[in-house]
């Protein structure tokens, strides 16, 4: 008897052309819902993957980490990647974004 077993592999990684998997960006002067964070969720494994939950969180000023939301990825196929954006709101500082699947 023979058992093969397929599994997904969800990843935020470095593309081979060195592009990061979380980038910030802001997207007005406003106090409110001024930054736009891009995150590209890879799926390193061989079978697709549903409802896959990705994370942002942000540090300000180093202090303590804070929850700034999830985005659901509803399908990603093996091998492939999914572009997803978060409208977040960065204030006066140092504003560090993280992602987790």
């Amino acid at each position: 008897r023979w058992e093969t077993t397929f599994r997904a592999d969800p990843a935020l990684v470095v593309s081979s052309g060195g592009a990061v998997p979380v980038t910030a960006a802001q997207i007005s002067s406003g106090t409110s819902n001024n930054v736009r964070v891009d995150v590209v969720v890879s799926n390193l494994g061989s079978t697709t993957m549903s409802n896959v939950p990705v994370n942002l969180a942000v540090v300000r000023n180093g202090g303590a980490s804070e929850s700034l939301g999830q985005i659901v990825v509803p399908s990603l196929a093996a091998g492939g990647t999914a572009s997803i954006s978060f409208t977040v709101t960065g204030r006066a500082g140092v504003n560090v974004f993280t992602a987790s699947i």
